[in-house]
């Protein structure tokens, strides 16, 4: 089957973050959504680009190849950021999961509902420290500058600290 390499973000930080975080990995590689999926370590980060204090969240990053659309995998991971119980209209606010497609293919879109590579992906520690474990030469299509430069272009003050344990973490708790 072909499709196309795409990258997420994970991030939950509300009620059990690790197994939210696992499950959502097991279903998108269980429904077929992504295979060949490889998974970055887990991080916890403060929270950045959110609203009120919140409690530190934890982060991933995998990277996989799939045959859906940028807008049906998009609303893929919308359907299981729900079944995960965030709420809807959560924008910014503290939530189970948050499922973000960083890109897919070599495809670039601005649009109202979708925008890739995603607009925050080269501002976000909590998603270039995972991102380097997985794609550290990936470039940005835009500014030319890889993952490993974008990480080591960002501002100190975003504090992301990296978890024991290996990538198949999101496997363990099946």
């Amino acid at each position: 089957m072909s499709g196309s390499e795409v990258a997420l973000s994970l991030g939950s930080n509300l009620g059990d973050r690790r197994g939210h975080l696992a499950r959502a990995l097991r279903r998108l590689a269980d429904r077929g959504l992504l295979w060949e999926l490889e998974v970055s370590g887990l991080w916890e980060t403060d929270p950045v680009e959110v609203a009120g204090a919140q409690a530190a969240y934890l982060n991933a990053c995998a990277v996989g190849t799939s045959a859906l659309s940028p807008e049906d995998l998009l609303a893929a991971c919308q359907d299981l950021e729900r079944e995960a119980g965030r709420e809807p209209n959560g924008h910014r606010r503290p939530r189970t999961l948050d499922l973000d497609l960083l890109w897919h293919g070599a495809g670039r879109r601005r649009g109202p509902a979708l925008n890739l590579p995603h607009p925050g992906l080269a501002r976000r520690r909590f998603v270039l420290a995972p991102l380097v474990e997985l794609r550290p030469e990936w470039r940005h299509p835009e500014s030319r500058l890889s993952v490993r430069e974008m990480l080591a272009a960002l501002e100190p003050g975003q504090t992301a600290v990296r978890l024991a344990g290996g990538k198949d973490w999101w496997r363990e708790d099946a």
